[in-house]
């Protein structure tokens, strides 16, 4: 993922990024899935998570969005409007 960065952003992405985390949700028998949470007080931030990045990196999914976030509507709704910002270009 980081290549994939790095030929879209430049060589500098490599450095701006941080360790990521990985679920194994769709191990886990109890949970069978897992969504975003915002801690309290920063669920507002959601809107900064879902700004687009010199418009050349987009991001869409439930966590992406300020009133379904969490939700499977939220991520189909962030999704349409990552895709009209790129389609706007």
């Amino acid at each position: 993922m980081l290549d994939a960065l790095a030929d879209v952003l430049g060589s500098e992405a490599r450095s701006a990024t941080r360790d990521g985390v990985v679920t194994e949700w769709r191990r886990d028998p109890f949970s069978s899935g897992a969504y975003s949470a915002a801690l309290p007080g920063f669920a507002a931030a959601r809107a900064d998570l879902a700004r687009p990045v010199d418009d050349r990196l987009f991001f869409a999914g439930e966590a992406c969005h300020t009133k379904w976030a969490t939700q499977v509507p939220g991520a189909l709704l962030s999704g349409q409007r990552a895709a009209k910002q790129i389609q706007a270009l």
